[in-house]
C-alpha cells in the first residue's frame, strides 16, 4: 500500500507550518483546542474510523462535539498508506452542501453538522450523532424495527443522490475519492502473482471496470 501511485494533481503534503502540533492523539488535541482558544470538559479518542483521527469532546456546558482531524496518511496505518489531506476540504463541502438540500421534513434520517472548519490544519468540528451506533442498537433491542431504518435509509440515499444531481464538486469531481477507490482495482494483478492467480485477468478487470471510476460522476 505504501507503494501506491497517486495521479500527479493529487496533493499528497501537509499544510503544516512546523510550528503547531498535529492533533493526533488527546495530548496534541489539547493544545490544538489551547492554541485556537476552544474551552472542553472532557476529551475521549473514538475508534471505529480507519482514514481520519476521531475525538468526542464535551463542552464545558455539557454539549458534546466531534472533532476530525486528516493526516496525509490513512490513520490506522501509521503512515504506511498515504491518502492525501484534501478529502476533509470535499468532506467539509458534502457535509456543508447536504445539510441545505436535504431538510429534517424531506427525512428523519439525521446526519452531523459542520460547526467549524480548519481549512490549514485539517480540523473539521462537527456536531455529534449519539453515543449508539446501528450496529450496537441492533444487538441491544430487541424491538428495532429493521426493515423501516432500512427504507429511511434507503429511501435517504436516493434522496442524496437525486438532489445532489446538479450539485458543483468541481471540473474533475473528488480526484482523492476516485484514486483510493481505484487503488483496489489497479494493484489487484499484483495481488494475484504474489499467490500465483492469472495477472492478465486481473489487469483486464482493472482496464475494463477499475477504468469507469476516473469517469464516475458519483465520486
Amino acid at each position: 500500500l505504501a507503494d501506491m501511485a497517486w495521479p500527479k494533481y493529487v496533493r499528497l503534503t501537509p499544510h503544516w507550518d512546523g510550528k503547531a502540533e498535529k492533533p493526533t492523539n488527546i495530548l496534541t488535541l489539547k493544545h490544538y483546542l489551547k492554541a485556537n482558544k476552544i474551552g472542553y470538559k472532557s476529551l475521549d479518542f473514538l475508534s471505529g474510523g480507519t482514514a481520519n483521527f476521531l475525538f468526542r469532546m464535551q463542552t464545558r456546558s455539557g454539549v458534546v462535539k466531534v472533532v476530525k482531524h486528516a493526516e496525509p496518511y490513512v490513520a490506522s496505518s501509521d503512515g504506511a498508506i498515504p491518502f492525501p489531506i484534501d478529502r476533509m476540504d470535499f468532506e467539509n463541502t458534502a457535509m456543508t452542501k447536504i445539510a441545505k438540500l436535504i431538510t429534517p421534513k424531506m427525512s428523519p434520517v439525521r446526519v452531523p453538522k459542520v460547526i467549524k472548519y480548519d481549512k490549514e490544519f485539517k480540523v473539521l468540528l462537527m456536531t455529534h450523532a449519539g453515543e449508539e451506533n446501528l450496529k450496537e442498537a441492533y444487538g441491544k433491542h430487541e424491538l428495532l424495527h429493521v426493515s423501516k431504518l432500512g427504507r429511511q435509509l434507503g429511501e435517504w440515499l436516493a434522496t442524496l443522490h437525486y438532489s445532489t444531481k446538479e450539485t458543483d464538486i468541481g471540473k474533475s469531481g473528488n480526484l482523492t475519492g476516485k484514486a483510493i477507490y481505484r487503488w483496489a482495482y489497479s494493484h489487484l494483478a499484483q495481488v494475484a502473482e504474489h499467490y500465483g492467480l492469472d495477472v492478465e485477468f486481473c489487469k483486464y478487470i482493472d482496464g475494463k471496470y477499475g477504468s469507469l471510476l476516473q469517469t464516475d460522476d458519483e465520486c
